[in-house]
C-alpha cells in the first residue's frame, strides 16, 4: 500500500519551520520532540534536517553557516544521485541564512499542527500495513498508534512551574482554597479527616483486603458517598454483575436493608427520587468479565459517556485492577497487574477523576490483626503506584460483630501509618470510622481461623474524636419525606 502522502504545508512555511529549527536554539528544544525530518516534502529540506538534528544532537548547539555548508556538501560527494543536486542544498542553506523570520510565533504555531498532522498521516500509514499484514488484527496497536498522533506537541511549550514567579497570587490562592486539588469525599468521616477532606483528583486509591473482607463493600460506600455529595461516579465492575451492584447501591443509598425495602416498596421509590433530587450526583455502573476489559476499554468507555450521555463521571470506581486484561502481553503475571495499575493512574490523570479501586490481600492478611501493604498479593508495586492505601483489617470474630478497622500504611503528601476503628455494615453497604489510633505496632500476635485472640490492637495511643462509638445509633430513619441533612 502506497503511503498516503504528507500535508500539503507550502514549500516556503516548511522552509521557514526548517530555518527556524536552525537559528532558534530555543525553538529546536521545544519542538525536537514534535518534528521528524521525514515529515518535510522536499528531499533536500528531509536531508538538512536530519543534519541540523545529529549536530544538535552531538554538540548541544546548532551548526555554523559554515559547518552546515561542509556536512551538506559531504553528503552529497558520498552519493552519485545527491552530488547532482549540490548546488540546490546550497542555495537553500542562503535561504534558511536569509528567510525573514519576523512572523516567528506564527511559524512555531505551524510547527505543532504540522508535527501532529505528520505523525498522524504515519500513524494512518502503519495501521493500513498492520490490517493489511498481520492474520490477526492487532486493535490495540493500531490505537496506541493513533493516541501517540493525537499527543504530539500537546506539551511542548509546558515546561512547568517555577516557584519564584506568581508568589503572591499562589500565596493568597491559599487563603481560598482547601488543597491544591479538589478532594472528594469518601464519606468516612475519619478517614476523609486523615486525607484532608477525600481522595483528590486525579489521585489513585487502593482498598486492600483478604478475600471476603469488604472489598466491594467499601468501594460502593465510597461511591455513595461522592453521590450524595453531588458529584458524578462510574462504578465499574468485573465480578459482579450490573443488578448485583445496582442493589447494593440501593440499600446504600436509602440505608435500608433489602428486606425492609422489599416491605416498602412505595417509600423506597419515592426516597430515591427525592436522593437524585436533592443530592444531584450522578451514578452509572458497567459491567465487564472478568479479564475481558483492558484499560483503554474503560477509556473508551469515558469518552462515550462523554459523547453519548453529555456524562463526565468525577469519581471512577474500578472493582478491581488486578483481574483487568493487560493491553500488552507479559510472561510474568505480577508485570501484567502493575502495568494495569500504572494505566489506571494515568487514567486518574487524563480524566481529573479520583479513582478508587481495590487490591486482594494474600492468605496470611485472614488472619492478621493488622493488614499492610506488605500483604499485598501478587504484586507488591501496586504500593509504589497508589497515591493511598487504605487496608481493611478484621479478624473473622470481627467480621461477625461488624467491627472493622483500616490501617493506611500510605498517603502521599500526607502522614500515614494510621489505624481507623470502626464498624462496617454489610447489609446497607456502609462503613463509618469512629476512633483513630496513632503510632500503630503491627507486629501483633495474629489471630488464626478459629479466633484464639481477637483483642483489637492497644499498644498506640488513642485518639478520641467527635463523634465516637457511644454515640453511634443503630436506628435509621424512615424514608416518609426524605430529605437531606441541612
Amino acid at each position: 500500500m502506497a503511503n498516503p502522502g504528507s500535508y500539503k504545508y507550502t514549500p516556503r512555511i516548511q522552509l521557514k519551520i526548517l530555518a527556524l529549527l536552525w537559528l532558534d536554539s530555543s525553538a529546536y528544544s521545544l519542538y525536537q520532540d514534535v518534528i521528524r525530518p521525514k515529515y518535510f516534502t522536499n528531499s533536500i529540506h528531509v536531508d538538512i534536517c536530519r543534519i541540523l538534528f545529529d549536530y544538535y544532537e552531538k554538540y548541544k548547539t546548532a551548526p555554523t553557516m559554515d559547518v552546515l555548508v561542509e556536512e551538506v556538501s559531504d553528503l552529497c560527494l558520498k552519493s552519485k544521485r545527491k552530488s547532482a543536486f549540490l548546488q540546490e542544498y546550497l542555495d537553500c542553506i542562503e535561504k534558511m541564512a536569509t528567510i525573514p523570520l519576523d512572523d516567528s510565533d506564527y511559524i512555531k504555531d505551524k510547527i505543532v499542527t504540522f508535527g501532529k498532522r505528520q505523525a498522524l498521516v504515519d500513524a494512518v500509514y502503519e495501521s493500513s500495513v498492520i490490517l493489511e499484514n498481520e492474520p490477526e488484527v492487532q486493535y490495540a496497536k493500531i490505537e496506541q498508534l493513533v493516541r501517540n498522533a493525537l499527543l504530539v506537541g500537546e506539551n511542548a511549550c509546558d515546561l512547568g512551574i517555577n516557584i519564584f514567579e506568581n508568589i503572591e497570587e499562589r500565596f493568597l490562592s491559599y487563603l481560598n482554597e482547601d488543597d491544591v486539588i479538589e478532594r472528594i469525599p469518601t464519606g468516612i468521616e475519619k478517614l476523609d479527616m486523615v486525607l484532608g477532606g477525600g481522595l483528590g483528583r486525579t489521585e489513585m486509591g487502593i482498598v486492600v483486603a483478604a478475600p471476603g473482607r469488604g472489598k466491594t463493600t467499601t468501594l460502593v460506600s465510597i461511591g455513595a458517598a461522592a453521590v450524595e455529595a453531588g458529584y458524578n461516579v462510574l462504578h465499574i465492575s468485573l465480578e459482579n454483575n450490573e443488578k448485583q451492584i445496582a442493589r447494593n447501591y440501593d440499600v446504600r443509598l436509602l440505608q435500608k436493608n433489602k428486606e425492609y425495602i422489599e416491605d416498602n416498596i412505595d417509600k423506597a421509590i419515592a426516597a430515591m427520587f427525592n436522593i437524585q433530587k436533592y443530592r444531584q450526583g450522578q451514578l452509572r455502573i458497567k459491567k465487564y468479565p472478568t479479564r475481558t476489559a483492558t484499560v483503554k476499554t474503560i477509556r473508551a468507555l469515558l469518552d462515550k459517556y462523554r459523547t453519548v450521555q453529555n456524562f463526565v463521571p468525577d469519581v471512577l470506581i474500578v472493582d478491581y485492577g488486578a483481574i483487568l486484561k493487560s493491553s500488552l502481553s507479559y510472561t510474568d503475571k505480577r508485570n501484567a497487574i502493575e502495568s494495569n495499575y500504572e494505566e489506571l493512574r494515568a487514567v486518574a490523570d487524563d480524566y481529573n477523576v479520583a479513582l478508587w479501586s481495590a487490591a486482594q490481600g494474600n492468605r496470611g492478611a485472614l488472619s492478621k490483626k493488622v493488614v499492610t501493604m506488605s500483604d499485598l498479593a501478587e504484586c507488591f508495586a501496586i504500593a509504589n503506584i497508589a497515591d493511598v492505601m487504605a487496608c481493611i483489617c478484621q479478624t473473622l470474630k470481627e467480621k461477625i460483630k461488624g467491627d472493622l478497622r483500616l490501617f493506611l500504611p500510605k498517603i502521599r503528601d500526607n502522614a500515614d501509618t494510621m489505624l481507623l476503628s470502626g464498624r462496617i455494615q454489610y447489609d446497607i453497604k456502609k462503613i463509618e470510622m469512629f476512633e483513630v489510633i496513632n503510632n500503630v505496632d503491627d507486629d501483633e500476635d495474629d489471630e488464626d481461623e478459629d479466633g484464639r485472640d481477637d483483642k483489637v490492637p492497644n499498644k498506640g495511643t488513642r485518639s478520641k474524636i467527635k463523634g465516637s462509638k457511644q454515640n453511634y445509633d443503630n436506628s435509621e430513619p424512615e424514608l416518609d419525606n426524605w430529605e437531606p441533612d441541612r
